[in-house]
């Protein structure tokens, strides 16, 4: 039996004599197997509804009839060009706007996926039920994730459903393997749950599964030493798991409790917009949802917060996978603050349902590249607070360790598509309608220097399963339609 095998096992039936539960030893016996040195990987998936007016963000080379793209988005069922890769693309838009300027500053580490297709019979906005599954019916990429790698998950979302109703057609976002999660709404209750207790902590526990550290903290200081004993001088470098105990050793006998991990932002309470206006407004729930939500002028105050609360959870070690979803796919919420000459109207039918002028100048659809501009000015802030050293890793930043994506459930918020084509042609001025699709961050070293990739109508599974590759996942296959993952992105 080799090292590992016997450390493995040691740890394991250590574990179970001591009196844990079988899925506890598991994973200590798993954990004990894997070496220091390790980068910790984070997935954070931040959706924004009704997709973009793409003039506002497609980049040079542009998409047009007689560039070199001219022959894109004419079949989707025709065989498929190579992939284009510019990996020196910038921000320059026809319009001389972008609505993805927030993320400049990451423009390093940021892809932009070009001409995805979402394969199935769906009609608009329904497709919101494959943007993560592939297929609406196997479990979404986030969840697929956490099963497989034994990893802590979590999902938030300001007002994710019409109704009470969990369903994948204006409904949410995340699938577990039989039915749809419903996401945490609340988020003044979910920062007091993760931040209302923090205590200062210069002895981390290193592992970034909360799940874990709650259920091992109920082990006594005898156990944990125990274990510690063990795993202790059978590997070649200390495990991880004998650093996990020690800390934990250390935590339990100081009385402390289990407070986030160590750095100066997660050794004290996040300070979290707005949350003192939650809690000096009515508060009291529904069944489904917090009832502050039925106020308009509250979205943009929840989606701000809930933006800022999502990057701490995943760098101060709360959750490993984490999904964002802001609206349903077809909410009528209008974003006074946003559009302050446009109070009343609707995001959904009054800012993205506006169609293309000649001239590309339709300050109709400005107004619609402002709104989507402010949630990716959500991600950029999200961004901010991840690049700074790692509270698990000090070599590199949270950022370089996280995976980001940024997604909608259509491409052009008039044309309501779901491939790469065109939506209006004139000259050299063609407009092709695609998914937004971008990922950030460095994937903790899987993923590649960020690049604007350009496919012509390829399943937006195969970009799944590039994201499940990134964290770890051994599948070689995603939501049906995904088989072949984008080498492109990774590293």
């Amino acid at each position: 039996m080799n090292s590992e095998a016997k450390l493995r096992r040691r740890t394991l039936m250590k574990a179970l004599g001591l009196g844990l539960s079988a899925p506890l030893a598991l994973r200590l016996s798993r954990m004990a197997t894997a070496q220091g040195g390790e980068r910790p990987k984070r997935l954070l998936i931040y959706y924004m509804p009704h997709g973009v007016p793409n003039e506002h963000m497609d980049m040079a080379p542009y998409l047009t009839a007689n560039g070199e793209f001219k022959d894109f988005g004419q079949n989707p069922d025709a065989p498929k060009p190579a992939v284009h890769v510019n990996p020196d693309y910038d921000f320059q838009t026809r319009t001389g706007r972008n609505l993805l300027s927030p993320l400049e500053a990451y423009r390093p580490m940021m892809h932009v996926i070009r001409g995805l297709y979402q394969a199935g019979a769906f009609d608009t906005h329904n497709s919101i039920g494959a943007i993560l599954t592939g297929n609406g019916s196997g479990p979404s990429v986030d969840q697929f994730l956490a099963q497989e790698l034994g990893a802590s998950s979590m999902f938030i979302g300001a007002v994710p459903r019409m109704g009470n109703t969990l369903d994948g057609s204006n409904g949410v976002l995340v699938r577990d393997n039989s039915d749809w999660v419903a996401p945490e709404g609340d988020v003044l209750a979910l920062n007091d749950e993760l931040f209302g207790d923090v205590q200062g902590n210069q002895n981390p526990v290193a592992d970034l599964s909360a799940e874990f550290r709650a259920d091992s903290l109920t082990l006594t200081i005898e156990e944990i030493s125990a274990l510690r004993k063990e795993v202790s001088g059978l590997t070649r470098t200390d495990s991880k798991l004998a650093a996990h105990l020690t800390a934990l050793e250390r935590l339990k006998s100081s009385g402390s409790g289990l407070g986030p991990i160590s750095g100066e932002s997660c050794n004290a309470a996040p300070v979290i917009p707005h949350l003192d206006v939650f809690r000096s407004a009515d508060t009291g729930k529904q069944e489904w949802e917090p009832r502050y939500w039925q106020e308009a002028q509250y979205f943009e105050k929840i989606a701000e917060a809930q933006a800022e609360l999502a990057a701490y959870a995943v760098l101060c070690g709360h959750t490993q996978i984490l999904t964002l979803q802001n609206m349903w796919a077809s909410a009528d919420i209008p974003l006074p603050g946003v559009l302050p000459h446009r109070p009343t109207d609707s995001h959904h039918i009054g800012i993205s349902h506006q169609g293309i002028s000649t001239d590309l100048t339709n300050p109709l659809r400005i107004d619609f590249a402002t709104a989507q501009e402010w949630f990716i000015g959500h991600v950029a802030r999200i961004c901010q607070i991840l690049d700074q050293p790692d509270p698990f890793d000090p070599d590199h930043t949270a950022l370089e360790n996280s995976l980001i994506y940024v997604c909608s459930e259509i491409a052009d918020g008039n044309d309501h598509g779901k491939s790469l084509k065109r939506i209006w042609a004139g000259n050299d001025n063609d407009i092709l309608q695609y998914y937004p699709a971008i990922i950030l961050g460095g994937g903790g070293g899987a993923l590649k220097p960020g690049s604007l990739i350009t496919v012509d109508n390829r399943p937006i599974a195969d970009l799944l399963l590039t994201i499940a590759k990134a964290m770890g996942s051994s599948a070689t296959s995603f939501g049906g339609s995904g088989t072949t993952p984008f080498t492109e992105i990774l590293a």
